[in-house]
């Protein structure tokens, strides 16, 4: 209860004409709403004394094992010797510029694949190398030498952030830059014992620029706009990078500031026109007075790209609501409701909505059904797929589904090790089978 009250007041309460870098609190509240005791804008560091159990050897762990294994393989190798990292382990590297309306610019490649690369890159490699999974027969790689590939790219993406200057073409405060800047702050957690004091605090003022600046704003909703381009994506892991910020810093002056921010965030991403007269609890808060719009339908349904449905923008906000209670039960942190706010509903509807000629999203064969003629190739990601599954096993929302997420997770799983397929997400869903093995409870 003390949670929810906190979450209530931090977040209804919150002014737009407040200063973000302030810790403000109503006079009439002071009594009821207790300040960060002794506020601190340090990091800290992830405790690793609460992981004593090892490395599980369940089928589904050891799948997303070699998956995770496979991703570092194809990074270590082909993208390092194929980019302007080779030849530049340990200096710091410029990967990007601010973003632009051209896709390749005046700099070579836009931001999106300038940053967002090596940021989940870095990530993908520090969960190995952290949950001690990282298996040098796979990736032909030393594990000396993937460590100091990751820190090169963490280390960079973080200098190379406006809040820290720059290198030459900063980044940051710009579309994706939350989702960028939260994968470079969680590989740079992961390894915080490997960096330098300079680079902990670039990552640190990196992550909290990130955070600040979503303090004044509210979330987007797309509305009547939902079947064309959806903002349920964006919402999500904007939500996820809010709440890298207060996975790291527990004692920050804004920390309940970004974590009522990170519930509207939650809640507006998935919000149904139903949703804004609904008058439930979320966290203690009123679910319409917090959703800004709606993103979804009361089918559990999305589009973008013009396209409707679309199954990969209905599994991404999963995925990423997923990534940020990963990275708050890092912290020992309370995971919010919000976080599963409708997930059961997209989740059942990939199960068992029978859409018009195309029958349910998942066949039971463990394929999966594009019921539109756009990004069909989509239909092949079952990394992203199958660490939803894993995601409403744990978090619990495949509870309104005929067919529940393991079965579902056994199917895409084995469907990517088949088709030896390489993506970040492996990293998060070992993440979390992970966690869940260590005694972490997500429910």
């Amino acid at each position: 209860m003390r949670f929810l009250l906190l979450m209530l007041i931090a977040g209804l309460l919150f002014d737009s004409n407040i200063n973000a870098d302030k810790n403000y609190i109503p006079d009439d509240h002071k009594t009821i709403f207790k300040q960060v005791e002794n506020p601190t804008d340090e990091v800290i560091p992830i405790d690793k004394s609460r992981f004593t159990k090892g490395i599980p050897h369940d089928t589904l762990s050891l799948r997303w094992q070699l998956l995770l294994n496979n991703t570092c393989e194809n990074i270590l190798n082909e993208w390092w010797n194929n980019s302007q990292c080779a030849g530049n382990e340990n200096k710091y590297i410029d990967f990007g510029y601010l973003e632009n309306n051209s896709k390749t610019g005046e700099f070579g490649r836009e931001t999106k694949g300038g940053i967002r690369n090596p940021a989940e890159y870095a990530y993908t490699i520090a969960v190995a190398l952290f949950t001690s999974v990282y298996d040098s027969s796979i990736t032909h790689v030393s594990a000396k030498t993937a460590l100091i590939r990751a820190v090169t790219l963490l280390k960079s993406v973080a200098k190379d952030h406006k809040a820290n200057g720059g290198i030459e073409h900063p980044w940051g405060d710009q579309w994706q830059s939350s989702q960028w800047a939260s994968k470079c702050a969680m590989a740079g957690w992961l390894l915080w014992d490997k960096l330098e004091k300079t680079d902990k605090e670039n990552v640190r003022r990196m992550i909290e620029y990130e955070a600040n600046r979503f303090l004044k704003i509210k979330p987007p909703a797309a509305n009547d706009n939902y079947k064309i381009d959806t903002h349920a994506e964006e919402n999500a892991w904007d939500g996820s990078g809010i709440q890298t910020a207060c996975a790291l810093m527990p004692h920050h002056h804004n920390h309940y500031a970004w974590l009522a921010k990170s519930i509207e965030y939650r809640v507006t991403a998935l919000a149904t026109p139903k949703d804004l007269n609904n008058t439930s609890k979320v966290d203690g808060f009123t679910v319409k007075d917090i959703a800004a719009g709606y993103n979804i339908d009361t089918l559990g349904a999305l589009g973008n790209h013009k396209a409707y449905p679309h199954p990969d923008y209905m599994a991404s906000p999963l995925r990423h609501t997923i990534e940020g209670s990963e990275f708050l039960a890092l912290g020992n942190q309370v995971i919010p409701e919000a976080n599963k706010f409708n997930c059961a509903l997209i989740y059942r509807n990939f199960v068992d909505y029978k859409w018009p000629n195309t029958g349910t999203i998942y066949q039971k064969d463990g394929s999966i059904s594009w019921p539109m003629d756009i990004e069909t190739d989509r239909r092949f990601e079952f990394l992203t797929f199958g660490i939803i599954d894993a995601g409403a096993v744990f978090l619990g929302y495949d509870d309104l589904a005929s067919v529940h997420g393991k079965y579902w997770e056994e199917k895409h799983t084995a469907n990517a090790v088949e088709m030896h397929l390489t993506y970040f997400t492996a990293a998060s869903a070992y993440l979390l089978h992970w966690l869940v093995y260590q005694g972490v409870s997500f429910r």
